[in-house]
């Protein structure tokens, strides 16, 4: 108790030294907790092991504070600490070889021995998830790897490290965030490796939790996960992914079942927004429109809001190719009617979203319909009580000089 005492205090000082605080704990306590570790040797320090033995709190604590810090590598250092804890289970001693003091010899105090949970492994995706910018390719790929692994251990019948809907949204925003880099395309879906986009990845990832979803029976005997430890985790069918097995991926299906949730859809969608995927914007609302019909049959958790919304715009803005603009503008609107149909409240970044659209993608010899567009836009925006920085400042570009004084 005392060390978790400690450990909850370090996490929440936040001191650049927590990290070495931390681990420093974590080496005192797995010391202890395995005579042939304790320098101090003899019986009494046996005895005084079996209070402290870490569990599985104790690491995610620690992956917790890494995760949160500015630490170079954090990711593979979150999994060596996950390491350390299937090594000290690995090592731990017979039962009865633990006696707590005051205890007799005839009886016994044996700690259970610490077993990863999916707490443990969502801390550790988090990590992955927060790596700084020059390792998300790979750190995306890790996090892959590491719900292959949480899926293993369902199939193998470990149900405290069953997967939930926070591990696969996690796994999608670590593919959301590698955006055109770690992952670009020399072609459609692929990399320079070969490899599948991320973008391409997390749409696969999507796929599989959609059909696990809809194969759970009707959403009232579903146990739809949510992003607070769910119970209900994700099954992965079909063909064979990289990254997952198709023999993992089918034996999981059986075992894992989970529903994506707005989450879910909203970070495929950024996924595609971010990336340089062609036809981004297309891609971008085909999912939102999965995640309307999600919400159509019955999945409340898939509920459209206005990031979704947002993002989907935000991949028709920044669309590049000449070729693809006008269509990427055509989409942006329809996009705009079907937040309207959905009855959601516009925000500043959906008009400042839509004014960029318009300064980026409707030509430049087209300029009256541009302005007139511009006034209608900022007009709505400012009779909602909308206006914010970031629409004046695309305002500026889509509007022009003169057109920007007068509004």
């Amino acid at each position: 108790l005392t060390y978790t005492l400690v450990l909850k205090a370090t996490a929440a000082a936040r001191d650049p030294d927590a990290v070495e605080q931390a681990m420093d704990i974590l080496y005192e306590m797995e010391g202890r907790a395995l005579p042939s570790r304790n320098a101090a040797g003899g019986d009494d320090a046996v005895e005084d092991d079996t209070s402290c033995v870490p569990d599985a709190f104790t690491y995610t604590t620690v992956i917790d504070i890494l995760s949160k810090s500015d630490v170079p590598r954090k990711g593979r250092r979150a999994e060596s600490v996950l390491g350390r804890m299937e090594a000290l289970a690995r090592e731990m001693p017979p039962p009865g070889r633990y006696r707590a003091r005051g205890a007799s010899s005839s009886s016994s105090a044996t700690p259970l021995a610490p077993a990863p949970t999916a707490q443990v492994y969502n801390a550790l995706l988090n990590c992955w998830a927060s790596s700084s910018p020059r390792e998300r390719g790979p750190a995306a790929r890790r996090a892959e790897a590491t719900l292959k692994r949480m899926e293993a251990c369902a199939v193998a019948g470990n149900d405290d490290a069953r997967p939930n809907v926070r591990s696969y949204n996690t796994v999608l925003k670590c593919l959301s965030r590698c955006g055109g880099g770690g992952g670009g395309g020399n072609g459609p879906g692929e990399t320079n490796r070969g490899r599948r986009s991320p973008a391409r990845r997390a749409l696969a990832l999507l796929d599989r939790m959609e059909r696990t979803g809809r194969s759970a029976g009707p959403p009232e005997r579903r146990r739809l996960g949510s992003d607070v430890g769910a119970e209900g985790a994700s099954g992965i069918s079909g063909s064979a992914e990289e990254g997952h097995g198709g023999g993992v991926a089918a034996a999981a299906a059986a075992v894992v079942v989970v529903v994506p949730d707005a989450y879910s859809y909203t970070t495929v969608i950024h996924a595609f927004a971010r990336s340089a995927e062609p036809n981004k914007a297309l891609q971008a609302q085909k999912v939102l429109l999965r995640m309307v019909e999600s919400y159509g049959r019955g999945n409340d958790a898939a509920r459209p809001n206005a990031y979704a919304f947002n993002a989907c715009l935000n991949a028709c803005a920044f669309t590049s190719s000449p070729r693809e603009r006008m269509d990427a503008f055509l989409i942006a609107v329809s996009t705009v009617l079907l937040l309207q149909k959905f009855d959601v409240q516009p925000d500043s970044t959906t008009y400042g979203t839509f004014l960029r659209i318009c300064s980026r993608l409707i030509p430049a010899d087209d300029d009256l319909r541009r302005q007139s567009l511009v006034r209608v836009i900022f007009g709505r925006c400012a009779a909602e009580g909308q206006v914010s920085d970031m629409v004046m400042e695309q305002l500026a570009f889509a509007a022009g000089p003169d057109v920007y004084e007068e509004l």
